[in-house]
C-alpha cells in the first residue's frame, strides 16, 4: 500500500476537547508542553482542528494519520504493521534538477538558489513559531541547550533559550559560555544559522 502524495489525498478535520475526547486531548496537551508551551497555551492550541489523512487498506479497514506526522515519519498499516510505500519511486534516489536561465551565470544562479532556500527555511520556522503565538522556548537536548559558534561577537558560543518572531525578524535570548544573559536577532547568527536551528527543532520534534 502506498502513502498519499501531496496532489492526491483525502483529508478530514477532527477536534479534540476535554469533554468529548479527554484522553486524546490530554495527550495532545502533554505533547505541546514538551515543545515549550505553557499549560495554558497548550490547552488552547490543543482545541484547534487537526487534519488527518484517510487511508483504506483493502481487505483490512479504514485508518487515518495526522498530516504533520507524514512529513517526518514512516507510516505503517495498523492492521499488518507493514510500512507504506513512498509514492515517489520507493528505493530510488530523488534528484534535484536546477534549470539555469539563459544568460545567467552559474554564480548568479547559485546566489539565487541560496536566497530561495533561505526564504523557504525562514517560512518554515515562521510557521512553527506562529503555532506558538510568536514565542517559544527552545527545548534542550541531552547535553544542554542548543548552541551555535559565533563570529566577531566578543564571545565564542551562544546558548539558545527563547525565540520570538514579530512577523519580520527572529530574535533570541540566551547566554554565552560565561553564563552572561544576551539578546540577539537573526542578523547576528552565523551563515546558515536559521537552517541549523530549524534542523535542530525538527529533530527534537521527532
Amino acid at each position: 500500500m502506498k502513502q498519499n502524495n501531496v496532489d492526491n489525498y483525502e483529508p478530514i478535520k477532527v477536534y479534540l476537547t476535554p469533554e468529548t475526547t479527554p484522553i486524546a486531548y490530554g495527550n495532545k496537551v502533554e505533547c505541546l508542553k514538551l515543545s515549550g508551551l505553557s499549560e495554558k497555551e497548550a490547552r488552547k492550541i490543543a482545541l484547534e482542528p487537526i487534519e488527518l489523512e484517510l487511508y483504506y487498506e483493502v481487505a483490512q479497514g479504514l485508518f487515518a494519520v495526522e498530516s504533520e506526522a507524514l512529513e517526518s515519519s514512516v507510516i505503517c498499516s495498523p492492521y499488518t504493521g507493514i510500512d507504506l510505500e513512498d509514492d515517489d519511486a520507493p528505493g530510488k534516489e530523488q534528484e534535484i534538477k536546477v534549470v539555469i536561465p539563459l544568460g545567467m551565470s552559474k554564480v548568479d544562479s547559485a546566489y539565487a538558489l541560496k536566497t530561495k532556500y533561505e526564504n523557504s527555511i525562514r517560512n518554515c520556522l515562521a510557521d512553527l513559531i506562529n503555532h506558538h503565538n510568536g514565542y517559544m522556548t527552545i527545548p534542550e537536548h541531552d547535553n544542554g541547550c542548543f548552541s551555535l559558534c559565533m563570529l566577531d561577537m566578543g564571545y565564542n558560543t551562544f546558548y539558545f533559550k527563547d525565540m520570538t518572531y514579530d512577523g519580520n525578524l527572529f530574535s533570541f535570548s540566551g547566554t554565552n559560555e560565561d553564563g552572561e544573559n544576551l539578546e540577539i536577532d537573526e542578523c547576528d547568527l552565523p551563515d546558515n544559522g536559521l537552517l541549523y536551528l530549524f534542523d535542530y527543532l525538527d529533530i527534537i520534534k521527532q
